[in-house]
């Protein structure tokens, strides 16, 4: 809690992306922070991709842009790097440009939870499979659906990855007239 204080509190002052933060919480299991003074469009899926690249399996994630901090997202993974080696790893690809190699993952059941105020909260359920979370987020910048916050849930062989996003009723129902069929499977 003391180490969340500390880095918050120096956050708020940091006018250039500060490094990722890398917490081992086991030998394989780490937290890992990112942070951006200002949101932009793809953020989100770059800090995704780069977890990715790093063979990074997210099990949980906290996504929020704060007014004072800026985008603030943490990660739980399982990794067979090690600490150092993260660290140096995100802190390269995390500023290179991602490949348009996307994987495909397939969900069971793709939902509008609720739309209010331009604002939709979407769920993605499945298996839990590599590339899961990076294709629900490619999905939604492709649909020019920015992200507003996230909660994602890996549970078993299970996931839930739930994003809230800001949207009219025109792009959701483009969004799943055009984009979801594909998702599905």
């Amino acid at each position: 809690v003391k180490l969340l204080a500390l880095d918050a509190k120096d956050l708020k002052k940091a006018q250039k992306p500060s490094p990722p933060l890398v917490i081992a919480e086991t030998r394989n299991r780490f937290w890992v922070r990112f942070h951006w003074p200002e949101d932009r469009d793809g953020l989100f899926l770059r800090f995704v991709h780069a977890l990715h690249c790093v063979g990074g399996s997210v099990s949980e994630a906290y996504i929020q842009t704060f007014s004072e901090q800026g985008v603030y997202d943490w990660f739980r993974i399982s990794s067979s790097n090690t600490k150092p080696m993260l660290v140096k790893l995100l802190s390269k690809i995390i500023h290179e440009d991602i490949s348009p190699d996307w994987p495909e993952p397939k969900f069971e059941k793709i939902s509008l939870v609720q739309h209010i105020d331009g604002e939709a909260i979407i769920s993605f359920r499945g298996k839990d499979q590599r590339g899961a979370l990076m294709g629900a987020a490619h999905a939604l910048y492709q649909a020019e659906m920015p992200i507003v916050w996230a909660k994602v849930s890996t549970w078993g062989r299970q996931l839930d990855d739930v994003f809230a996003v800001r949207a009219d009723e025109v792009q959701i129902k483009k969004f799943f007239e055009s984009r979801v069929q594909g998702l599905l499977g």
